[in-house]
């Protein structure tokens, strides 16, 4: 009986291992430089910069002013964008 209750405390052991180690790479998988930044040329701001990241924010930067994305949806592969200032932004991947 002993050896069973060993067994058992080292299984529940290892679970707790399983989780503590899951929870703490977990913000590393959120953390994906592979994110895809498109450069347009705007008549009123001049060179903006759309930074869309992997896992799922987005943000534009021009002229030293920089905005957040306030929501966003995909809809028939379109990804439609609104920041905080009031912008929108409509984006159609060529590959999905």
């Amino acid at each position: 009986m002993v050896a069973g209750h060993s067994h058992e405390a080292y299984l529940k052991t290892m679970k707790y291992l399983l989780l503590i180690l899951a929870l703490l790479s977990a913000p590393v998988w959120a953390l994906d430089f592979t994110s895809t930044i498109l450069r347009l040329n705007c008549p009123s701001r001049g060179l903006v910069e759309i930074t869309l990241h992997v896992y799922g924010h987005v943000s534009e930067l021009w002229n030293g002013h920089y905005e957040v994305g306030a929501g966003h949806r995909t809809h028939n592969e379109v990804d439609l964008v609104k920041f905080t200032n009031g912008d929108q932004f409509i984006h159609k991947p060529s590959q999905r």
